[in-house]
């Protein structure tokens, strides 16, 4: 069922350009943004999105975007040459709205879809190895991340839940959410084995250690630095402070470990304009991918 479609550079319209990664990322904790590359626009063509959602970037420095009402995966490289997941349906193999996209080191793909309510993992090749679907496991997940050992996290929305499986599909039993929590969002997991998690209809961000303990708290409803509007997508960044993309403040905010913010994007006299943002990915060079979801493209930051 699973078929993956291609587009040559110079085949019908120019290329996605891809931005080439640093050659050293900073070493010191990174407050400023800006906007140096700008892939895709609306549409259905390979290179073109529809509401994009979740983002990941691979070791290799492909881009992988859930094209959410386009109802497909796209994987984007380096050189600009783009491959389109596309097969549409309910059927194992097939994605409706998917929503989130995590890769891990082995190249392995791992899709959630909120129109099917389920996890999909697929090798680099786009076979699919497993499905993970149900009432009694998801109602409407809404975001993925995985830890060092490629354990999975999933923020189900629906649940008000963060629910852990490993890479091969089992329940994690030594995971168990702590907290209550209201639609959440948004999931990341840090070098040091934690995980944050986008409590969204609270506007502020959990903190947990590996089991699920309660570490942190921080951000509340509004405007300001250090509030928050609808916090979606998050990433760690290569400082180790946690983006936050907030969907109805229509920006990026970046904290410190401790909850401090730190840095927002865009500034006042960036020239900038974000839609609803709802994804997030670091690659090892320090770029940072936006998905400027209701603009129909991906940002990519750079910082210092």
């Amino acid at each position: 069922m699973s078929r993956f479609e291609y587009l040559e550079i110079g085949e019908k319209r120019q290329a996605v350009l891809r931005a080439q990664p640093a050659t050293r990322p900073a070493a010191l904790p990174r407050t400023r943004f800006r906007a140096k590359e700008v892939i895709g626009r609306f549409g259905s063509e390979l290179g073109e999105f529809c509401a994009p959602g979740g983002v990941a970037v691979d070791k290799e420095g492909n881009l992988y975007v859930a094209d959410t009402y386009n109802h497909r995966l796209q994987k984007i490289t380096p050189e600009g040459d783009v491959y389109g997941y596309f097969v549409r349906g309910n059927l194992p193999g097939c994605l409706l709205h998917p929503q989130g996209v995590a890769v891990d080191s082995l190249g392995h793909i791992y899709v959630i879809e909120q129109g099917n309510a389920r996890l999909q993992k697929f090798n680099p090749e786009g076979k699919l190895l497993f499905s993970i679907a149900g009432p009694m496991e998801f109602l409407s997940p809404s975001a993925i991340c995985l830890d060092r050992f490629h354990n999975i996290y999933i923020a189900d929305c629906g649940a008000a839940e963060v629910k852990s499986y490993t890479a091969d599909g089992r329940k994690r039993l030594e995971f168990t959410c702590r907290l209550p929590l209201r639609g959440p969002q948004g999931v990341a997991c840090d070098g040091e084995g934690n995980l944050y998690v986008a409590d969204t209809f609270r506007s502020q961000i959990v903190k947990m250690d590996s089991t699920g303990e309660v570490l942190l708290r921080f951000g509340k409803e509004g405007v300001a630095r250090g509030e928050m509007g609808l916090p979606q997508d998050l990433a760690v960044d290569i400082d180790g402070g946690l983006l936050v993309a907030e969907l109805s403040n229509h920006r990026l905010q970046k904290f410190a470990k401790d909850g401090r913010s730190i840095a927002i994007f865009p500034g006042p006299r960036q020239g900038v304009s974000l839609n609803s943002p709802s994804g997030l990915a670091v690659d090892g060079a320090g770029n940072i991918y936006l998905a400027d979801t209701l603009n129909h493209r991906i940002l990519v930051l750079r910082a210092a």
